[in-house]
């Protein structure tokens, strides 16, 4: 017999007494437990009726009780009230009858307890306002108000411990003699109530009342646990209070149970274990023969599983020469000295070698030279930390080519522990190699084509700024000329508005190709938004009125007025989509609709441009946001480069929305995009001043010395007609190494630096100045053409306080240079007081002038000579405008006697 089979009889011969004996023993349980759900169901029914016994007492006592309170009421409703001694006499009749009161007593309509019986023990009482506490004036408005009796819920008694109070009305609300009150000491109450009810039935149970959740008293003698399985509960109502009655029964009455039971089981377990005994010992004698005939099967067994094992090993060791030679990848085995004791067909073909010139080799004369050394440091420190190891390395072929292989080898240990040899795989991963290497040339030379294309576009925006930059700076300078016709001033605004419009294209080129290479970002700031919206319907309402068109703003009251967001992009997306609805707008109206909404505590604002232009096909909305591309009607305006559309959706994007479109041929469209905010705070928003038109500088200031350093003479010539007739003094340098000698030389407060010069760019230079230890004092604005902020920020780190790109104007310049300098300046239009205020003359301002002239100034001063004066004022330069207006406001004034004390003390 098979060793499992004669272990599974061996197991069922022993198990039969077993079974034998637990069935008996199951069926005498059985009968047992019978027996004590019977006696249970009786301890319950038993359990019901005394808690039904023990509902009947109370409700018995409290009926009796409230009775003799009620016909107390009705006594004195028919006669009166009673004297204080008849009342008190018949009071303690009462409460000698029902030993259950605490007190009887009479409280008057406002509530002040007069009456008490007895008195004795419950002197705390008397004269008490009972509604002093929220349960018991509920009670006695209760009471008043239905003219009905009124318990209250479980209190603390004034004369001490736990009770409630009934309380009985006096007559009518229109008739009210107060209350009749009965005072129940809970515990003395219910003692009473299940004494007397223990006198009659003979009670054996424990006895709990609870008011809600709340035990207000318990009676029991033994072991309380029995409350927890035997317990039985019923609820009294009675007159507004609600009381849950809980019994179960003493340990005592437990105890009386039938023994039946008991002897049930002792029997049961008797005649079981007599009956497994009598069936172990019939089979004791049977096993030792079993014991002989499993040991005969194990024997023939283990023979047979010999023989399995190894027709088993004969099959695995052909199927594995079998995969092993079909392989794709090589297999190969060393020994413990790193000999090749075992290759298949596949190794020896990567390696372009025969097994015979493989077996007993190292293969290590085969990697390449350029390779060996990182191999054998891999390999080794593999073996020495006992470790799989991997690596990807060239071999020489036998034919002379240059292979990539990948070696796997982990190694083979004895059932000991000790490494006796490597188990490995060998990968010719050529094909993969040649094509990394390819794809790294090409994002080589796709990155170089990235940098060719940024150095081209960072040329042209050089090239195309720089003379944009005189284009504008000299329109600026003339349009506030008022000795230009209204002819020429209409030209200068062509001039001005035709180079912004070009500034415009160069800036959208740039911005597309800073999205395609994903160098955007977004700059957040707080801003007011209404600010914002008017001052775009201000800005778009002209063009709109040019062509006829009402331009309606129309706002939801939920919108915030001041938010966090890049408001420079909302403000040029907002300009895009307008622009385009009023341009391709002949008749109608164009409308601007914003809303607010909050999803998930996150606020998007909703902004929705709708136009009754010509409308865009369908075929149309889908190329409408590529770069370059127009529509039909774009095309015929024969205005825009078609980025205007592209950028503003990526600027949304940015912002966490996007821009959808629906338009009707004929009718118009319908622009929406919506962007998510964070709420800003008032105090948070940068306050914006008017521009005003610089005309000169403060007076009693010093005087500042600014460098220009600028290699195309319409640059310099530009920034020199701005900041000469200011008051500045102003010198020049064409390059870089210009700029660094004028600088040791002269020591300027400011420069303002080209950054790309011949001979020395201006990185260069201001590398130069700051490597001196006193450069500091010198503030150093560059002047860039670049459009490329990482560009703009290497200005800074080479030492540069602040920068401006080309083309600027001329209110930017002034603010860097007020910002660096704490320049005050004089504006056009500012009050007549201030514009007539006289100029003072300091030893400063004429500080500039050779000494000749200034003594030449002091003798015209004290001999009163005008004429000589104003000679010597026509000899000022051009440069020092505020000193020539100092000194010839002092002649208007007739003040000479100022210059000659203002030159006293040299003279």
């Amino acid at each position: 017999m098979p060793p499992r089979l004669h272990t599974s009889k061996s197991f069922a011969n022993f198990s039969l007494p077993v079974l034998a004996g637990i069935g008996v023993l199951g069926g005498t349980l059985l009968l047992r437990q019978a027996l004590i759900a019977r006696e249970e169901a009786a301890i319950e029914s038993t359990l019901r009726l005394q808690a039904e016994n023990a509902k009947i007492q109370l409700a018995e006592n409290l009926l009796g009780q409230t009775q003799a309170l009620v016909r107390m009421a009705e006594s004195w409703e028919r006669q009166g009230k009673p004297r204080q001694e008849d009342w008190e006499a018949d009071a303690k009749l009462y409460v000698q009858d029902y030993p259950g009161f605490q007190a009887i007593e009479w409280v008057d309509a406002s509530n002040h307890v007069r009456w008490i019986v007895p008195l004795k023990g419950n002197e705390a009482a008397l004269n008490l306002n009972v509604g002093f506490e929220a349960k018991r004036l509920k009670a006695l408005e209760g009471a008043r108000n239905t003219s009905q009796l009124v318990f209250t819920p479980s209190i603390e008694l004034k004369q001490g411990g736990e009770g409630f109070l009934l309380f009985v009305p006096i007559g009518s609300r229109l008739n009210f003699g107060g209350f009749i009150v009965g005072v129940f000491q809970t515990e003395k109450f219910f003692d009473y109530t299940f004494k007397e009810l223990d006198r009659r039935v003979g009670l054996k149970y424990g006895v709990a009342i609870f008011e809600g959740n709340q035990e207000i008293y318990s009676h029991y003698y033994g072991n309380r646990r029995n409350k927890e399985k035997w317990s039985h509960q019923t609820t009294i109502n009675f007159y507004g209070i609600t009381w849950h009655l809980r019994i179960w029964p003493e340990s005592e009455l437990l105890e009386e149970k039938s023994i039946l039971d008991e002897l049930i089981l002792g029997a049961g377990v008797t005649i079981a274990c007599l009956l497994s005994g009598t069936i172990f010992l019939f089979q004791t004698s049977q096993r030792q023969v079993e014991k002989l005939d499993a040991a005969k099967q194990k024997l023939e067994g283990e023979i047979v599983e010999r023989q399995r094992a190894k027709e088993a090993l004969k099959k695995s060791e052909r199927l594995f020469r079998i995969l092993t030679e079909i392989s794709p990848v090589g297999i190969f085995r060393s020994d413990a000295a790193g000999q090749t004791v075992y290759a298949n067909e596949r190794a020896c073909q990567i390696i372009g070698a025969s097994l015979e010139e493989v077996l007993g080799c190292s293969g290590g004369d085969r990697i390449h030279p350029d390779d060996r050394r990182r191999v054998y440091k891999t390999w080794l420190c593999a073996i020495a930390h006992q470790l799989p190891w991997q690596q990807e390395y060239r071999i020489l072929h036998q034919e002379g080519r240059t292979i990539w292989v990948l070696a796997q080898t982990d190694l083979e240990r004895e059932e000991t522990g000790n490494v006796i040899g490597y188990v490995g795989t060998l990968t010719d991963i050529t094909e993969r190699k040649q094509a990394e290497i390819a794809l790294e040339q090409a994002l080589a030379a796709a990155e170089a084509a990235n940098r060719a294309k940024s150095n081209f576009l960072a040329s042209m925006s050089h090239e195309l700024r720089t003379p944009l930059n005189a284009i504008l700076g000299f329109s600026q300078i003339l349009s506030p000329s008022e000795s230009l016709t209204e002819q020429e001033r209409e030209q200068i605004e062509i001039i001005k508005s035709s180079g912004e419009h070009l500034l415009e294209i160069i800036n959208d080129i740039l911005s597309m190709s800073k999205i395609e290479a994903g160098q955007i970002t977004l700059n957040q700031n707080s801003f007011d938004l209404y600010e914002l919206l008017d001052s775009l319907k201000d800005m778009l309402q002209l063009k709109a009125k040019s062509k006829g068109l009402p331009l309606n703003f129309e706002y939801a009251k939920n919108i915030p007025q001041y938010i966090e967001t890049d408001e420079t992009k909302l403000r040029q997306v907002l300009i895009n989509i307008l622009g385009n609805a009023i341009k391709f707008t002949q008749q109608g109206i164009v409308t601007l609709r914003v809303s607010a909404a909050t999803n998930l505590d996150k606020l998007k604002i909703k902004f929705e441009v709708s136009d009754t232009g010509p409308g865009i096909a369908p075929e149309e909305i889908d190329i409408l946001f590529e770069p370059f591309v127009q529509t039909k009607a774009g095309k015929k305006s024969i205005e825009g480069t078609g980025l205007g559309l592209p950028i503003s959706r990526e600027f949304v994007r940015l912002m966490g929305g996007d821009i959808t479109v629906s338009s009707i041929v004929g009718q118009g469209s319908i622009f929406t995009f919506d962007i998510k905010v964070t709420l800003a705070d008032s105090v948070d928003i940068e306050t914006t001043v008017a521009s005003r038109r610089v005309v000169g500088l403060e007076p009693n200031q010093p005087k500042y010395r600014i460098l220009i350093v600028e290699d195309i003479e319409q640059n310099r010539l530009l920034l020199v007609k701005l900041l000469t007739p200011l008051g500045f003094e102003v010198r020049e340098a064409i390059n870089g190494q210009e700029a660094v000698t004028m600088w040791q030389s002269w020591q300027p407060n400011l420069i303002v630096m080209d950054m790309k010069m011949p001979v020395m760019d201006g990185c260069e230079a201001t590398k130069r100045i700051r490597e001196a230890p006193n450069s500091q004092d010198t503030m150093i604005i560059a002047l860039t053409a670049s459009a490329f902020d990482e560009q703009r920020e290497d200005i800074l780190k080479v030492g540069c306080n602040d920068f401006i790109s080309k083309p600027f104007r001329a209110e930017v310049l002034y603010e860097k240079i007020a910002l660096h300098l704490n320049v005050r300046y004089v504006y056009a239009g500012e009050n007549q007081a201030a514009a007539t205020q006289p100029l003072q003359l300091t030893k400063e301002a004429l500080s500039v002038m050779p000494n000749e002239w200034v003594e030449q100034l002091y003798q015209a001063a004290i001999a009163l000579d005008e004429v000589s004066i104003i000679e010597l004022i026509k000899q000022i330069p051009a440069r020092e405008s505020m000193l020539a207006k100092i000194l010839t406001d002092l002649v208007d004034n007739f003040r000479l006697d100022l210059i000659a004390n203002c030159l006293n003390e040299e003279f």
